[in-house]
C-alpha cells in the first residue's frame, strides 16, 4: 500500500497523511492501513503517533488489531524506550491470543513474534535489563502447542530473542567502555 511504501521510505508524516485521507474518504480505516501507519511510526521510533493511531483504530474506527498491529505497536514502543507500554501491549497480546486460541493466525508463534520485536528494539537501544525481563516473560508465557510448526516457530523466536538480549548486553558493554 501507499502507506507502507511511505513508511519503508522513512516518510512517516506522509504515511499518516495518507491514513487520514483514507479515513476521510471511506469514513474509517481498515486493519491493513492502520497497521501500516503504526509500522511506519515504529520504523521512525515515533511512539506518540503510533499510540495515537492505535487509539484511533480501536476507539474511533472500531477496528480490531491483529498480530501485525500488535507487533508494530510493540516495536514502536520499544524503539522509543517505552518499556512500560511494551508490557501493557504484551498483556493485550496475551489476552488476544487466549481469546482467539486456535483461530487462524493466533497461537504460540504469533505471541512469540511480538516478544521478538520488543527484544530487537532492546538490542538496538542497549537496554539489557529490559531485554532480560522480556526474555523471562517470553519463556514463562509462551508455550508451544502440540503442532510441530508451533514448536519450531516458538523455538526460532526464542533463539532470535536470546540473540537480541545478548546483543543488548553487548551494546551496553560497548557503550560503557567508551
Amino acid at each position: 500500500s501507499v502507506i507502507s511504501a511511505c513508511g519503508r521510505a522513512g516518510e512517516t508524516k506522509k504515511a499518516l497523511a495518507y491514513l487520514e485521507a483514507l479515513r476521510e474518504d471511506l469514513g474509517r480505516g481498515d486493519v491493513v492501513a492502520f497497521t501500516s501507519a503504526i509500522d511506519s511510526c515504529a520504523r521512525a521510533g515515533d511512539w506518540p503517533n503510533a499510540e495515537r493511531v492505535l487509539g484511533q483504530m480501536i476507539f474511533e474506527d472500531k477496528v480490531v488489531p491483529n498480530l501485525r498491529t500488535y507487533r508494530a505497536a510493540c516495536k514502536a514502543a520499544a524503539a522509543a524506550g517505552e518499556f512500560e507500554k511494551c508490557e501493557e501491549l504484551l498483556d493485550d497480546v496475551k489476552d488476544a491470543v487466549q481469546i482467539a486460541q486456535g483461530a487462524r493466525f493466533w497461537g504460540p508463534r504469533d505471541h512469540a513474534a511480538c516478544f521478538e520485536g520488543v527484544l530487537k528494539a532492546c538490542r538496538g537501544r542497549g537496554a539489557w535489563k529490559e531485554a532480560r525481563n522480556v526474555l523471562e516473560r517470553l519463556e514463562n508465557e509462551v508455550t508451544a502447542g502440540n503442532n510441530e510448526d508451533d514448536v519450531e516457530a516458538v523455538e526460532r523466536a526464542a533463539t532470535a530473542s536470546d540473540v537480541a538480549a545478548i546483543g543488548a548486553c553487548a551494546r551496553n558493554i560497548d557503550d560503557d567502555a567508551q
